[in-house]
């Protein structure tokens, strides 16, 4: 190598976009952890750190590979002023990587969901007909045990509304909190209606016939006395209130 030659070596800088591209895709890693493993952390501060990469992730992964490319290109171009082509490329191929595994993961998501949304439409229906056979029976909500067959004959729902699009059976994936016929419309806002359960039909029951098997066992939607209806995760369940809080243990 000539004298001149290692001057212009010495001269040479290494690309600020190389630079950027590999710190941006290096910083998006996170992100894509936090997507894939969504539930809450144990540790508030991890958990924040969590929700800060997940949205950071989204705009990083593109811009790593914008800025890969650039680089490269004018790293080419710069007559060996610039180098780390091999940073830029890095970049480049990680953000490329990382834009691919966001891409399934939103895919995978949309079709978990999908289901969920629909069932818990379904179940709002449910809680709605329930609303009305109750203002109709002076309060009185469905017997446990026809409680499908009532909300049918009062003509408040359809048959294909008692059915979770998560579950390719049916007639009926739903069932009703067996202590409701008890308590009726005077027990807390709180209290479990309606759950998921397996394939049957006018099936009344407690937490031992609860099912998360249509929703890839993250949890299920429960429609509450209040008639509000809401997902709960797999790890909440426990938390669930069949009777008001005086009778709980028995």
């Amino acid at each position: 190598m000539s004298e001149e030659e290692r001057k212009e070596e010495q001269k040479a800088t290494v690309s600020k976009l190389a630079v950027l591209s590999f710190l941006l895709a290096i910083l998006s890693i996170p992100g894509i952890w936090a997507a894939y493993h969504n539930e809450m952390l144990e540790s508030p501060i991890l958990n924040t750190l969590s929700l800060l990469f997940l949205f950071f992730a989204p705009f990083a992964v593109p811009a790593a590979i914008v800025t890969g490319f650039i680089s490269i290109i004018k790293i080419a171009k710069s007559q060996k002023r610039l180098i780390g082509l091999g940073i830029g490329i890095a970049g480049a191929i990680i953000g490329t990587i990382g834009i691919t595994l966001n891409g399934k993961l939103m895919l995978s998501r949309i079709r978990s969901i999908s289901p969920r949304m629909v069932c818990g439409s379904n179940m709002a229906a449910i809680g709605r007909a329930m609303l009305i056979y109750a203002d109709d029976y002076n309060g009185m909500l469905p017997t446990p045990s026809k409680w499908c067959d009532l909300l049918i004959e009062h003509g408040n729902v359809t048959k294909e509304q008692f059915k979770c699009r998560g579950s390719k059976r049916g007639p009926c994936n739903y069932a009703m909190n067996k202590n409701i016929e008890k308590f009726g419309m005077n027990g807390p806002p709180d209290m479990v209606v309606i759950f998921e359960t397996g394939p049957g039909w006018n099936q009344f029951g407690g937490a031992e016939i609860l099912t998360t098997a249509y929703h890839e066992w993250e949890g299920c939607n429960v429609l509450f006395l209040d008639n509000h209806v809401f997902f709960e995760r797999t790890q909440d369940l426990q938390k669930l209130k069949w009777k008001p809080d005086e009778v709980q243990e028995d």
